[in-house]
């Protein structure tokens, strides 16, 4: 699961820089 999430994460960034902001306030 922890891996998948990593994953996501910088995928989210290069889509959208404002959506890893919302991924580290959720986490």
């Amino acid at each position: 699961s922890t891996v998948t999430s990593s994953s996501e994460v910088p995928r989210n960034q290069e889509a959208h820089p404002g959506g890893m902001t919302l991924c580290v306030i959720a986490r």
